[in-house]
């Protein structure tokens, strides 16, 4: 046991050793995800299932855990699971790292698909990562001669017009289903198909399989199928934390870890009357930040989304000469007027609003902490 504790940190000979605090902020916005779509968190065992070795895969002892638990009368079942594991324990060389994935177990042929496909895709997006391809295949499907990957709706008729093999006309049905419902649940984009790299595993179901990977197709960022254990089938994804994470740095943008409360903006003559409004915000308890650039409102919105912040607050002449700011939610992109009266009112409606906001927002974090 002492061999398998000796841990060695996995990296990349590009970048540095992800930041645990990283690590901890992705973590949290993939599990808000989870718990958004209805999955409930689940612990595997820290043990593997087939050896006394500390596990070296999440996703199989989930699997082991949905065998032993659930019954059909419970089924559909929707879980989550996180956590750390040793990958290379056997050979001695073991290396720590941390997984996370979701199981759909109990869901019909391409409803149970769809599903995770989209949630993945929610991942990816949420975290930034906009250039990649979201890419379909089946474990019927096999084409003789060279790989065979298409883009769109069309690139299937051709085959389901020509061909007389059933089990290929099988295959392009449930793709052709599962791409009503991905496009049901808001994809738009393209979508390719790969009608000759099946997944060699010996308990994957003749069904389908998914991933999204890097545009030139060289990197798999999240992959997932159809699998079966016992008598339950279950779909899900999962991916290395670690992995990810360095993928996130290399093609997305991470959100901040913290937010704040207000960006004020100064478009009077002088920052006197601005100053002592952001001096009562603070002392309400927001945080407040200054801007002293001269961005237009489109382009503060663009770097507010991007710094954390979730209010604007433009304090102009003409506006405080009716006793007025203007207030601009960033997520939204709404604008409204504020009484400047009711900024200075710690019982106002206003700050009352803003404090429940305040609030919520920490109580999820202790949540998900």
């Amino acid at each position: 046991m002492s061999q398998i504790l000796s841990f060695e940190r996995s990296s990349s000979p590009d970048l540095f050793p992800p930041a645990a605090g990283r690590l901890i902020d992705l973590s949290r916005s993939v599990e808000e995800i989870f718990r958004k779509w209805g999955y409930l968190a689940v612990i595997p065992s820290l043990f593997s299932h087939a050896s006394s070795t500390i596990r070296d895969s999440l996703f199989l002892e989930a699997l082991y855990l949905m065998e032993d638990r659930f019954s059909k009368e419970e089924l559909p079942v929707r879980i989550w699971y996180g956590g750390n594991i040793v990958r290379g324990a056997a050979s001695g060389q073991p290396m720590e790292s941390d997984e996370m994935g979701v199981e759909c177990v109990g869901a019909p042929l391409c409803l149970g698909e769809a599903e995770v496909i989209s949630m993945a895709l929610e991942i990816l997006k949420c975290n930034g990562i906009r250039d990649f391809r979201l890419v379909l295949g089946h474990g019927k499907i096999l084409m003789a001669g060279n790989p065979l990957i298409g883009e769109g709706e069309a690139f299937l008729d051709q085959f389901d017009s020509d061909s007389t093999d059933e089990s290929l006309k099988s295959g392009i049905d449930s793709f052709k289903r599962l791409t009503k419902w991905i496009r049901e649940f808001g994809y738009k984009d393209l979508i390719f198909y790969d009608l000759s790299s099946p997944f060699s595993s010996s308990d994957i179901v003749d069904s389908l399989w998914f991933k999204m990977e890097t545009v030139d197709g060289s990197y798999d960022i999240i992959k997932g199928r159809r699998r079966k254990r016992g008598g339950l089938e279950t779909t899900g994804f999962s991916f290395d934390l670690r992995q990810f994470l360095e993928t996130v740095q290399k093609f997305g943008d991470l959100p901040p870890s913290s937010k704040i409360d207000f960006l004020v903006i100064n478009r009077k003559g002088s920052r006197k009357g601005t100053c002592e409004i952001i001096k009562v915000l603070r002392e309400h308890g927001y945080s407040v930040a200054l801007d002293y650039s001269d961005r237009s409102k489109e382009e503060l919105t663009r770097y507010a989304a991007h710094s954390g912040v979730i209010n604007l607050l433009i304090v102009g002449d003409e506006d405080v000469a009716i006793n007025e700011v203007k207030l601009i939610d960033v997520v939204d992109n709404i604008g409204t007027k504020v009484s400047i009266t009711e900024i200075f009112d710690k019982k106002s409606g206003f700050n009352k609003l803003l404090r429940y906001h305040k609030r919520l927002e920490r109580d999820q974090g202790l949540t998900r902490s």
